[in-house]
């Protein structure tokens, strides 16, 4: 595998990089024994980024998530709700960080420039949120 397409997956640099579809998201540090930052992707919204892929890419995503709610990865057109591959993350609705791998390939058909996007679930209280961190999309 290559590095990773996206930049700050790690959100260290904030919010860097990425787009948010409103301000209900973001960037928060968790202090125990080490500093650590994260995006907490609040309820019904999501973050996303422009990668780099053409045909029969093998596109591997790997994430770790906690939180009440779950999410959804998807390869998207952007600027667009065109939806290409997806798939849930957190659906065990984890309270400690669990690291997660999805894995696709670009089929011909599908017409670019693309976003990797990550939405959070629904859940009826706004506060509710799924957290990632260290987001690696490589090929």
């Amino acid at each position: 595998m290559s590095s990773s397409l996206i930049a700050n997956g790690d959100f260290e640099n904030g919010t860097a990089s990425w787009s948010f579809t409103s301000s209900g998201s973001g960037v928060n540090d968790e202090s125990e024994t080490i500093e650590n930052k994260y995006c907490a992707i609040s309820t019904t919204e999501s973050i996303y980024q422009t990668i780099g892929v053409l045909a029969n890419d093998y596109v591997t995503v790997t994430l770790n998530s906690r939180g009440v709610v779950s999410g959804k990865v998807s390869l998207m057109l952007q600027n667009s709700n065109t939806e290409y591959w997806s798939d849930v993350f957190n659906s065990a609705l984890n309270a400690e960080w669990k690291t997660e791998i999805f894995s696709f390939t670009v089929s011909p058909e599908w017409v670019g420039p693309f976003v990797i996007h990550f939405q959070s679930g629904y859940s009826p209280t706004s506060t509710d949120a799924v957290d990632v961190d260290n987001i690696v999309v490589s090929k």
